[in-house]
């Protein structure tokens, strides 16, 4: 009696749960991009409105 055996995943399986971990992986990786360029977006905005107080100060 050769029935396969409980423990052992299919193929498919394993390609699925391959596939859903690069998946989680890249969303994870996009996740970070998108808060790194939003802090980045904010610093200059940060940095813009000193500049012009400065400016400001500067000229008046």
């Amino acid at each position: 009696m050769n029935a396969p055996q409980p423990a052992q995943r299919s193929t498919a399986a394993v390609v699925v749960q391959s596939l859903m971990w690069l998946w989680l992986i890249f969303l994870s990786v996009l996740a970070a991009l998108g808060y790194q360029a939003l802090s980045d977006q904010a610093d200059q905005e940060r940095l813009d409105s000193r500049l012009q107080r400065l400016e400001a100060q500067a000229t008046g």
